[in-house]
């Protein structure tokens, strides 16, 4: 062989080994460890405005990683009326599209504190869809 040749075939070597041996660690984790329960889908930031003649609406549901929650509403029921402001905090989790809030906190009239609430959702396209609760998705806001 030529020296080229070997030269060649050196470098070649030489960079698959450089290759392989960065990409294969034993201890990488391809995904974070999440707590059990937690869909990443839908950790972060939800907002959602609904205009419906005179009543205004704005909903804001975040799902935080640690397993907590919390839902801020501010709605105008007339034009000339104060807004009107509501919260919610809890616990949260999701398995099988089956979203499970635990309140342990709530300014909603219907909702008490201990109130378990069970509802199916699905996220598509950074927009979050809460059945039988919202007729509306909730668009991503982080």
């Amino acid at each position: 062989m030529t020296q080229r040749i070997k030269h060649i075939l050196l470098l070649c070597l030489t960079s698959i080994l450089i290759v392989g041996g960065a990409t294969a660690c034993g201890d990488d984790k391809d995904e974070p460890e999440t707590k059990p329960g937690i869909d990443m889908n839908l950790v972060g930031t939800w907002y959602l405005k609904l205009i419906l003649e005179s009543n205004t609406s704005e909903t804001t549901l975040t799902f935080n990683e640690d397993g907590t929650f919390s839902i801020k509403e501010k709605a105008v029921l007339e034009e000339e009326q104060e807004p009107v402001e509501f919260s919610v905090t809890g616990t949260w989790k999701a398995e099988k599209n089956t979203l499970t809030l635990s309140v342990t906190h709530s300014t909603i009239p219907d909702i008490e504190e201990g109130k378990e609430i069970e509802v199916e959702y699905e996220v598509i396209l950074n927009q979050l869809y809460i059945k039988d609760l919202f007729l509306f998705p909730f668009d991503k806001v982080n």
